[in-house]
C-alpha cells in the first residue's frame, strides 16, 4: 500500500483535512484567534444570499457533519454556528437551526446575518410574532449596522405586520406603514418599500392612498417586475376597494404585459370582511 493510501485511511488525519477543506470551502481565513471570519456585509439589499458565493464554492459544499466540527474546534465562534444553523435549515431542520442560530447572535450580537437567517426560520414555522421579533431586536443595534442592513430589516418587519394586519390588527397595519417608509429614506431609490406601504395601506382599507402609492412606482420604477406588481396593486384596489371590476381587469393585464412569465390576480388574502370598503377619506 503506498504512504498516500496509508495517509488516507488514518481518519484521524482525514478528519484534519476534511475540516481544512471545509474552511477554505466556506471563504473563511485564520484571525489571530484562529476563529473562522464572518463574511462581509452585502450591499444592495442581497443580506440573505450575496455571501453564499463567498463561504460555499461550487465545487464543495461543506456537510452538517463537517460544519458541526467546526463548531467544536470554535465553539465561540459566532461565524461557525451561524454556518450551521444555515446548513441545518436547508437540511428542514427548523427547529435545530433556530438553537444554533440564536448562539451565534448571543456570541455575537452584532451579527446581523445570524438574526436574518434566523427570521426565516420563524418564517418556515409561520411564527409571525417571533419572525417579528428577530428584526425588532435586529433594529436595536442602530448605527452600528449597515445602512442597507437597516433598510431591509425595517421592510422585512413592515412584511410581517401587513400579514397581521390583513387577518384584522389595524395598530399593525400603521405601524407596517412607519417601518416601510423608515426603509425607503434609508434607502431612497428603492420601490420595495413603496410597494409594502401600499398593501399595508389596502390592509387597513385604505384605498385611495394605496393606489397613490403603487402609481408612483409605476412611474418612477426602473424595472418591469416594479411595475407589475404595482399595477397588480392597482388592481386589487380597484377590485376590493372601488368594486370596480373592469378597471381593475385592465390593470391586470397591464401587468401582465410588463412580465408575462409571472401570473398577476386578485389576491384572495385581501379579501377579508375586516378590510371594508372605505376610502382614505372615510
Amino acid at each position: 500500500m503506498s504512504a498516500k493510501c496509508t495517509f488516507f485511511r488514518n481518519p484521524t488525519v482525514f478528519a484534519v483535512v476534511v475540516l481544512i477543506g471545509v474552511l477554505f470551502a466556506c471563504g473563511v481565513k485564520s484571525t489571530e484567534r484562529g476563529e473562522p471570519r464572518k463574511p462581509q456585509a452585502a450591499t444592495q439589499g442581497g443580506v440573505r444570499d450575496a455571501d453564499r458565493d463567498a463561504l460555499e464554492t461550487e465545487t464543495m459544499a461543506p456537510t452538517t457533519e463537517e460544519l458541526q466540527r467546526l463548531v467544536e474546534m470554535y465553539p465561540e465562534s459566532a461565524h461557525s454556528h451561524y454556518l450551521l444553523g444555515r446548513r441545518v435549515r436547508s437540511d428542514g431542520q427548523v427547529e435545530q437551526a433556530i438553537g444554533v442560530l440564536q448562539r451565534a447572535i448571543q456570541l455575537d450580537p452584532a451579527y446581523f446575518e445570524a438574526y436574518f437567517e434566523l427570521a426565516w426560520c420563524y418564517y418556515d414555522l409561520r411564527m409571525r410574532a417571533q419572525q417579528l421579533h428577530v428584526y425588532e431586536q435586529l433594529l436595536k443595534q442602530g448605527s452600528g449596522l449597515p445602512r442597507d442592513v437597516r433598510a431591509m430589516a425595517h421592510m422585512y418587519a413592515g412584511n410581517v405586520l401587513t400579514v397581521l394586519a390583513i387577518n384584522g390588527d389595524g395598530a399593525a397595519g400603521n405601524t407596517a406603514i412607519m417601518h416601510f417608509e423608515q426603509s425607503r429614506l434609508l434607502n431612497p431609490s428603492a420601490t420595495g418599500p413603496l410597494l409594502g406601504k401600499g398593501r399595508a395601506l389596502m390592509a387597513l382599507g385604505r384605498w385611495d392612498e394605496a393606489i397613490r402609492v403603487f402609481r408612483s412606482v409605476v412611474e418612477e420604477a426602473d424595472g418591469p417586475i416594479a411595475r407589475a406588481s404595482a399595477l397588480e396593486g392597482i388592481a386589487n384596489a380597484y377590485w376590493y376597494g372601488k368594486n370596480d371590476k373592469d378597471t381593475a381587469e385592465r390593470y391586470l393585464e397591464a401587468a401582465r404585459s410588463e412580465v408575462p412569465q409571472r401570473e398577476w390576480r386578485i389576491q384572495p388574502f385581501l379579501a377579508p370582511s375586516e378590510l371594508g370598503r372605505q376610502d382614505s377619506g372615510q
